[in-house]
């Protein structure tokens, strides 16, 4: 089991120079808290999975999606980049277009230590 209910703080939201935005948040935010953060800022986040309850977290590691889905797409094309902690400590930093499969379908993921 893992609980991310303590990894629920919205750490930055930024307007860009082309009229978006992005944010950096963490795994236990809720996604209707996350919404409404967002669109305080005069943002959208298009995925929408219907329940608004659920772990931002959960909808990245689901690719969640809904009704917005047809207009915008999945919750993969938000995501710029992840940092993962992994049960033995180390660290996994990947950035969207950074990692690609071998022609054999395996990916290998660099660890960072100490960070």
């Amino acid at each position: 089991m893992l609980a991310t209910d303590k990894l629920n703080r919205i750490k930055q939201i930024a307007h860009d120079n082309h009229g978006g935005g992005r944010a950096v948040a963490e795994a236990g935010v809720i996604l209707g808290d996350f919404q409404r953060a967002v669109e305080s800022e005069g943002l959208l986040y298009p995925p929408d999975p219907t329940e608004r309850s659920c772990f931002l977290g959960g909808t990245v590691a689901t690719n969640a999606s809904g009704a917005r889905t047809f207009k915008y797409g999945p919750t993969r094309n938000y995501v710029e980049r992840l940092k993962i902690a992994l049960a033995t400590g180390e660290l996994v930093d990947i950035r969207r277009g950074e990692l690609y499969a071998d022609a054999n379908g395996k990916i290998t993921i660099p660890f960072r230590r100490g960070d």
